[in-house]
């Protein structure tokens, strides 16, 4: 009971933080008139741009405070903060100035380098039929790699509200219940249960309807976040099986547009009729993207349905992959 008891304040700080920086960020922003069309509604609405790097803050501040109550060292620490804060930065400058896709996808290697820097990893990932695999010289370059694919990843899947955050809670929320499950390090089920907490509240301003963007440095951090589970909690093999809802959409878009264009840069997937029912588009030069695949099995869906129906699917993933990985034998 006193264990749990020390965790509740550094869990309490990153829950109650996350929603009022998003609103305070919220606030300056439309008093500064930085706003953004919610193009997915019939109606004119606009949002404040770019909020997400609450949630950076929030998981620091939550890391912080659990670090300095010696529930977790040093290195883990300053490792996870150092990776949220690069991809914050180039998030914002992709927000205020524009980025190439080539150069986000070289970018995007940035946040791996405090945790490959500081050591916190292990280079024997759980891979199944194989077990824990000896990959000394190649993991480093797996884990540089799986930052810039996760980042640009959920920068490609972030269109609609509460999609990428929604998505995201599916999989930290699994990895966080098999942790337990499996009784893993204590280090492991804290850096999940912050990231939870923060995730969580902060979804409710990005659901529908969305009265904040998550924004380019939005995206960044919840990538580099899902990676950094990943890779510090030893679940490599879950967060590949858990989101191939995120690697599907990116892979049919890249295949689509043969070639890295950013999502600004192309036809829109999606048409939108006044009613609000959105259909997919019928132009040859829009992407192929999940969104699209899923109003056409749908026939049409409004922005509300086609979330939902694209987060169950996401769910569905992660508990699906938690417990298959479960019972093929991983241990943390």
């Amino acid at each position: 009971m006193l264990s749990i008891a020390r965790f509740l304040p550094p869990l309490l700080l990153a829950a109650v933080s996350s929603p009022l920086i998003a609103f305070a960020i919220a606030r300056a922003e439309v008093s500064r008139g930085i706003v953004c069309r919610d193009v997915h509604k019939p109606y004119d609405v606009r949002v404040p741009c770019f909020a997400g790097p609450a949630l950076a803050v929030a998981i620091v501040a939550g890391l912080g405070a659990m670090y300095s109550l010696g529930l977790i060292g040093l290195g883990r620490f300053l490792a996870i903060s150092l990776s949220l804060a690069i991809a914050v930065v180039i998030g914002l400058v992709d927000d205020v100035r524009g980025l190439s896709a080539r150069a986000k996808i070289g970018l995007g290697l940035l946040p791996a380098i405090p945790v490959l820097a500081l050591h916190q990893f292990v280079p024997r990932p759980w891979i199944p039929f194989f077990g824990h695999a000896r990959m000394y010289l190649v993991y480093p370059l797996l884990v540089l790699a799986a930052y810039t694919v996760f980042c640009n990843g959920a920068n490609m899947i972030d269109t609609h509200n509460g999609l990428l955050v929604g998505g995201s809670l599916s999989i930290v929320g699994a990895s966080l219940a098999l942790a337990i499950a499996l009784r893993a390090p204590l280090s492991y089920v804290e850096t999940l249960a912050v990231a939870i907490c923060a995730l969580a509240p902060y979804a409710v301003l990005n659901i529908y309807p969305a009265r904040i963007f998550n924004g380019n440095s939005g995206s960044f951090v919840i990538g580099a976040l899902l990676a950094t589970c990943a890779i510090t909690c030893r679940m490599e093999s879950l967060y590949v099986l858990g989101n191939m809802v995120l690697f599907v959409n990116g892979l049919l878009y890249l295949v689509s547009v043969r070639g890295f264009l950013q999502k600004e840069h192309v036809k829109r997937p999606t048409t939108v009729e006044p009613s609000g029912e959105m259909k997919p588009s019928c132009d040859p030069r829009a992407p192929l993207t999940l969104v699209r695949v899923a109003l056409a099995l749908l026939g049409g869906a409004d922005e509300r349905r086609l979330v939902r129906a694209i987060l169950i699917a996401y769910l569905t993933n992660a508990a699906a992959a938690a417990a298959l990985v479960a019972a093929m034998g991983y241990r943390p």
